[in-house]
């Protein structure tokens, strides 16, 4: 009852200034609170996550008690790729891919059925994906002793969580005693599994 009484809302743009007219693209919140925040662009506009990323570096104030005190997670997101971080700092931004990689490289693989990026909203912000994902995976690290800054907050990478995701679920169904570990043969290009 407790898990079904989460209520999870999305809001276009949202105006987070008391003063001003700067919206965010979109806002996640979970009962209220604004978990995440994102920014989308799209080339039909002439415009990429590189312009959504300098949005964040240039346009958002990190000390906004929205972005930079309540809101865990940004994300810069076109139709190609996606980017976050967890902490606005302006131009000293550290930004993290957040995709599903393409032909063992960077990127998102050809989407016949829509945008590279619909696997955010069709996998990883969905109710009981983001639940999890807010539940087990975020972890916000304690504000060390006599300093100023906040401590740090860990958000899984796509990858990290979908491996993790896949993992638990091949170890429920097929039991313990599995290796998943992948040895690489130097030259070879070839990937063995680990007995």
């Amino acid at each position: 009852e407790r898990y079904a009484a989460n209520r999870l809302t999305v809001t276009r743009q949202l105006s987070y200034e008391v003063v001003g007219n700067k919206t965010l693209d979109l806002c996640l919140f979970v009962n209220g609170l604004p978990i995440a925040t994102v920014e989308l662009k799209t080339a039909m506009t002439g415009q990429t996550e590189a312009n959504a990323r300098a949005q964040y570096e240039n346009d958002r104030d990190p000390s906004n008690l929205t972005l930079g005190r309540r809101a865990l997670v940004h994300f810069a997101v076109d139709t190609e790729v996606a980017w976050m971080t967890t902490r606005l700092a302006g131009k000293q931004t550290r930004w993290f891919h957040y995709n599903l990689g393409r032909n063992d490289g960077a990127g998102n693989p050809d989407n016949s059925a829509g945008h590279r990026t619909s696997y955010l909203w069709e996998q990883v912000w969905t109710r009981d994906a983001w639940l999890d994902i807010l539940g087990r995976f975020v972890h916000i690290e304690p504000t060390p002793k006599g300093k100023k800054q906040d401590g740090a907050i860990i958000f899984p990478r796509f990858h990290q969580w979908d491996a993790v995701i896949r993992l638990a679920g091949h170890a429920r169904e097929n039991g313990a005693g599995h290796n998943y570990l992948v040895q690489h043969s130097a030259g070879s290009g070839k990937s063995n599994t680990i007995a």
